[in-house]
């Protein structure tokens, strides 16, 4: 497998893919709609785990030669912030329990 099909895979899969299952999970049938929140729910674990990958590469791994470790907290910020974004829509897209 390619450097650039990895690329692109992981594109649609951790940027596109989060977005499409966003809309699914409003505006689609209940059957496409679990499946949309479900797979909202799995980016947002992945990029939770990538988020504490990076705050401990930063803050607890070896120091490593050239720029340091410190450019990881640079990558968590963001990744931490669309973690936080799919979370709110996976709770926001959930069926009320009253109902």
């Amino acid at each position: 497998m390619s450097l650039q099909l990895l690329a692109q895979l992981g594109f649609y899969l951790l940027l596109v893919g989060p977005v499409v299952a966003a809309i699914l999970a409003f505006k689609a049938t209940p059957p496409v709609s679990t499946v949309a929140r479900h797979y909202l729910l799995l980016s947002w674990l992945a990029y939770g785990a990538a988020t504490a990958w990076c705050l401990w590469a930063c803050f607890f791994a070896r120091e490593s030669g050239g720029i340091g470790n410190g450019v990881f907290l640079i990558i968590a910020i963001p990744l931490g912030v669309i973690a936080g974004i799919l979370f709110s829509v996976w709770r926001a897209a959930r069926p009320p329990a009253y109902v």
